[in-house]
């Protein structure tokens, strides 16, 4: 398709909410009351009742009960059934639809998010990811394997926070927070398939006795490699290239199931969560294509219970007390380190690792509200982590460095990470929230962690929220966070310390019955970043960014429904006043979603991302920009109550979406690409779906 085409479509789902905000401007019922229609289809409904709820309950920014509108910083609300209508189907996926956030991957696959311009580094996370309310991310990484995986069958909304959220989250809580709640009052069951032998089968039952609530949901999904062709690799430019597998077609195959079981009580809750996530080599540990293969190399095992307890102790007392356990476990097989050429390996060298760290977290909150005007939070919080069964097997003899017939397992100082590291954080929170009428809002506080292995950390944070008018808001807020290095990072680095985060924002909202505008400003400062640089960490020089996101969403009526965002962040390291690679200045989607009365839908999603920033030793020019169209529908089964079909088509006109390859060292010192055309990422894609609630 023509670009100029493709651009005149995508502004038109931009801009046409600003055609329309002044003929909405006399609307005054607020946004989530506008759910609560007339209508008789049931799903809107739920998602009404889901929406009310919220508007009340959402405890991500404060553990107080706030109204959205209302929490420090922007709070998102991406629910199931617009997730659903927009055709997404993963929460890496959906993920994309928050402004400022854009899609990345690394060189074994793993499935990143860049926030703001920031991230994208091998190894690190700086979301903090939860799963009902469990913290997820694992100290080896900072990731959530499993996490981006999670298919939105499975979920009933994720909550997210764009900034800073250490204040009462702590560690890793640094560019946002993403809380993923699964789904628990329904009973469904559905099958799919789709291009690449792709395949998936899943479903959940609920139940009440009594006044407690129960729910059991599962999901098994697989898809075979989906011939994206990686381009040349490293040994090209090594003049290597008769030994190289490149170009050739990537193994990155997936396979994911999960497990989720959640009781409730009335002043009680249990979660209990499994997630395998397994996937091919992708691009090579060694920076080069690996041999042909259809196996899984990484494969991703997290096991996690949460309790917890929420109940008035007196009249003005709330006590919330919170444990969960969490068992983690990596296992890659066969990579390919270093390429089979003659001389001392004609094999190549293949490398094993394996890692397990537990993590046991206890959370005690209190909340008072005894004072007029105000609510008072006193929260304590202990973290222990601890490695377990690490080590690395290798064709190699490590001392000599000959080449052996099989396998030799490596530990101590010839580890891969520390086999014994351990990670002990004492955190107390403080909180003031203070009301002086109905119009303001003053939400003041701090967290203080001592971590074990790397220091202590503060996090205040001030926030202020205006009501001017029924639709008007507007926000301003201050704060700080924390990211720990990783437990990779800290063995292939040289004492490093935390990296910090200061932000000042403001923001903006618009709300009426059918329309909700939200804007906001920020300006980022990130001291002593932790960076990658050819295979070692190091803390950076401090860097800045400064940006603008907006999003919308409009109900024309009860058939026709208008999302979309725009955001712009403008990045650069202060010391040589370049940007950070991976990601883009602009970000953008709009989403279009039709559905008549008998139970048809069909949907349509565009998104765009701007040029891509490349690494400060990258000298090619800027990644160039994509748009991506996908289109969706749903047909009711007439025959069958409850019973639907979904189909799905995903980048409909094969846009080419790459993320930027990293850089490594030719033998003579020489910054070069690991793949010249980077990364392809998503080729064209279609899907079908029967789905049955009974």
């Amino acid at each position: 398709m023509n670009n100029k085409i493709k651009i005149l479509i995508c502004s038109v789902f931009f801009s046409l909410p600003i055609t329309l905000e002044k003929t909405l401007a006399n609307d005054s019922t607020p946004f989530a009351k506008y759910q609560l229609n007339s209508s008789d289809n049931e799903d809107r409904l739920e998602e009404a009742k889901l929406l009310d709820l919220l508007d009340g309950l959402t405890k991500l920014a404060t553990k107080t009960k706030l109204n959205i509108n209302y929490t420090p910083g922007m709070t998102s609300i991406l629910t199931a059934q617009t997730l659903t209508e927009l055709g997404v189907q993963s929460v890496w996926e959906a993920l994309s639809l928050v402004p400022g956030m854009e899609l990345a991957i690394d060189r074994l696959g793993n499935k990143l998010i860049i926030a703001r311009s920031q991230g994208g580094r091998f190894a690190s996370g700086n979301l903090k990811l939860m799963l009902n309310n469990m913290p997820m991310n694992v100290a080896f990484s900072g990731l959530a394997p499993g996490i981006m995986n999670m298919p939105i069958s499975q979920i009933e909304r994720i909550e997210v926070i764009n900034g800073p959220g250490a204040a009462v989250h702590g560690e890793f809580a640094f560019s946002g927070i993403v809380n993923i709640i699964s789904k628990k009052n329904a009973n469904e069951i559905h099958v799919g398939a789709g291009q690449y032998g792709s395949t998936s089968i899943g479903g959940i039952t609920s139940w009440r006795v009594d006044k407690k609530e129960f729910s059991v949901s599962g999901e098994l999904k697989k898809r075979d490699s989906n011939d994206l062709d990686s381009g040349p690799d490293s040994l090209d430019s090594f003049n290597l290239g008769s030994y190289s597998n490149a170009p050739g077609t990537i193994n990155n195959r997936e396979e994911f199931s999960s497990f989720i079981a959640t009781a409730n009580g009335e002043i009680w809750d249990l979660s209990v969560v499994g997630l395998w996530d397994q996937f091919g080599e992708h691009f090579g540990l060694g920076a080069f294509l690996p041999p042909d293969s259809s196996s899984n190399k990484t494969k991703n095992q997290n096991l996690a219970i949460q309790g917890g307890i929420l109940k008035p102790i007196a009249e003005s007392w709330e006590l919330s007390l919170r444990a969960s356990w969490m068992d983690y476990q990596l296992h890659q097989d066969d990579l390919n380190y270093y390429p089979a050429i003659t001389g001392a390996y004609p094999d190549g060298v293949i490398q094993d690792n394996n890692y397990e760290e537990t993590r046991f977290q206890n959370n005690v909150d209190l909340v008072w509200r005894g004072v007029k005007k105000h609510s008072f939070l006193l929260g304590g919080e202990f973290v222990q982590v601890q490695t377990e069964n690490v080590w690395r097997s290798l064709n190699v003899d490590l001392t000599t460095g000959a080449a052996l017939n099989e396998q030799q397992r490596y530990t101590g100082t010839q580890n891969w990470v520390d086999e014994n590291h351990s990670r002990k954080i004492h955190s107390i929170i403080i909180q003031d929230e203070y009301r002086p009428n109905d119009s303001w809002l003053m939400t003041i506080g701090a967290r203080h962690d001592d971590i074990s292995d790397v220091g202590d950390a503060f996090s205040p944070r001030l926030a202020i929220v205006h009501k001017h008018s029924k639709n008007h808001i507007f926000k301003a807020q201050y704060a700080k966070a924390f990211r720990p290095p990783t437990f990779y990072e800290m063995w292939r680095g040289v004492d490093i310390k935390p990296e910090t985060l200061t932000t000042t924002e403001a923001g903006y909202i618009y709300n009426t019955d059918r329309f909700l505008s939200r804007i906001r400003i920020f300006h980022n400062r990130y001291h002593s970043p932790i960076m990658y640089n050819f295979g070692s960490y190091s803390n950076g020089e401090d860097s800045k960014s400064i940006g603008s996101e907006w999003d919308w969403q409009w109900d024309i009526n009860e058939t026709l429904k208008l999302t979309g965002a725009v955001s712009y962040s403008h990045a650069e390291d202060e010391s040589t006043d370049e940007p950070p690679g991976g990601g883009a200045a602009w970000l953008g989607h709009g989403g279009l979603v039709y559905k008549h009365h008998s139970g048809f839908r069909v949907g349509g999603l565009i998104k765009y991302v701007g040029p891509r920033h490349r690494a400060v030793a990258d000298t090619r020019d800027k990644l160039k920009s994509y748009m991506v169209f996908d289109l969706n529908g749903e047909i009711p089964i007439r025959s069958i109550d409850g019973a639907v079909v979904q189909w799905g088509a995903k980048n409909i006109f094969a846009a080419d979406v790459r993320f930027p390859a990293e850089i490594i060292t030719d033998p003579n010192g020489n910054s070069i690409p690991s793949f010249s055309d980077d990364y392809p990422m998503q080729p064209q894609y279609f899907w079908l779906k029967l789905s049955w609630k009974f």
